[in-house]
């Protein structure tokens, strides 16, 4: 096995190993919530808000927009500005770009394309080969586990990078020196087929800086744990053997929320791990005084409030469950009520605003992809808006 640096501008490369979705099917089904169920209407039948002219009052996102798109045919990175209109490609790959990051710090891009791993400036100029491990056999048994590069994931300040590439790795951009924090346990039976004992890949960097959620497990099971990278390699998990689906850390880096919206192996609900110690607690448990709690993609705010999507059912539905953007207190219960009057069907990704007053919305089309049309939810009820007709993977610029 080979690993590539190209010197002196050295990133290096990651592995996302198993989604922590995988597995999860989405619930079906007619939700029982107060007031009238509201269908999001199709995108066909969204209607762009007219933009402001004025200079002052032209923003429309609070920061630049990074995504996935395949407008120029394959996927590749663009911005869009915060005026919900211009558009700038800032990946040309020959082929697809699998997963990118976007430095807090300066609005640079790290992208993975042919296992390859590059740094660009965010306007996509000065490109760096920064990995390079496209002699890589695609097909063999180990190249999911060990050999493959992806997923990138700049430290709040901009100063690290974590990353996976059989096992997790941490780079440091001020020195270009990278460690292999944990590696992958992966082996090879006599008949060449793999059996994956461990795998660790970087999931979300708490907003201090100090600690690196992970995704860990084995082929059969995956969860969430707790490293401080300061600490080497000493790893806390969580206090439940399998989670799913969307993590947030509490502001104060205290604590994750963690969600889910779908029926499958793992419960639907809302729980919050500590952060010292792992330790659980059901905020919004899978069936509570018969209702089954469906929640997804949460924040905690600085006040301690919580926004996140939900839905509740009698029994196990039998279809897609449209969900509600809510805003409740710190227990996810107290003071619960409706931002919005829709209900939003065909959810595959929701990126918050910091202060959670508006959520961008990536829904589905038919053909099951990982793109689907953008929509903006403003919490205030306001009219929805189409931002972008295919996008996906989305991320806020500085």
């Amino acid at each position: 096995m080979t690993h590539t640096l190209v010197p002196p501008k050295t990133f290096l490369a990651m592995v996302l190993i198993l989604l922590l979705a995988g597995g999860c099917t989405l619930p079906t089904g007619e939700p029982t919530d107060p007031g009238s169920l509201q269908a999001t209407p199709p995108a066909a039948a969204l209607e762009t808000v007219p933009l402001p002219t004025d200079a002052t009052t032209a923003a429309l996102l609070p920061h630049a927009l990074y995504h996935l798109s395949a407008h120029s045919g394959s996927a590749q990175v663009w911005r869009l500005e915060r005026d919900g209109t211009t558009q700038t490609q800032i990946s040309f790959e020959d082929t697809d770009v699998l997963s990118f990051d976007v430095s807090p710090a300066d609005g640079s891009v790290a992208f993975v394309s042919a296992n390859q791993l590059y740094l660009v400036e965010s306007d996509g100029g000065n490109r760096r080969l920064l990995v390079d491990n496209a002699a890589a056999d695609a097909q063999s048994a180990d190249y999911y586990f060990a050999q493959r590069l992806s997923d990138p994931l700049f430290s709040p300040d901009g100063r690290h990078l974590a990353y996976a590439y059989n096992g997790l790795w941490i780079l440091d951009l001020t020195t270009f020196q990278a460690v292999h924090v944990l590696g992958n346990q992966v082996r090879i039976r006599q008949n060449g087929s793999t059996v994956l004992d461990g795998y660790y890949a970087p999931r979300l960097w708490a907003p201090n800086g100090q600690l690196l959620l992970l995704t860990v497990g084995d082929a059969q099971t995956s969860q969430l744990a707790f490293l401080s990278p300061s600490a080497g390699a000493q790893v806390t998990p969580v206090e439940s053997s399998t989670v799913c689906c969307h993590a947030a850390w509490a502001p104060d880096s205290s604590s994750v929320m963690v969600a889910n919206p779908y029926i499958g192996l793992v419960n639907p609900g809302l729980w919050r791990y500590a952060a010292g110690s792992g330790e659980q607690t059901a905020l919004l448990a899978a069936e509570d005084e018969n209702e089954i709690h469906f929640a997804g993609w949460p924040l905690q705010l600085t006040d301690g409030d919580l926004v996140y999507f939900y839905a509740t059912a009698a029994e196990v539905p039998e279809g897609d469950v449209p969900l509600y953007m809510v805003r409740s207190a710190a227990d996810g219960v107290s003071s619960r009520s409706q931002l919005r009057p829709d209900a939003f069907s065909n959810l595959i990704e929701v990126l918050w605003a910091g202060d959670g007053t508006l959520a961008l919305l990536v829904q589905s089309r038919p053909d099951g992809g990982p793109s689907g049309v953008v929509l903006l939810a403003g919490g205030d009820g306001r009219q929805l808006q189409l931002l972008l007709e295919n996008g996906y993977a989305l991320k806020w610029g500085p």
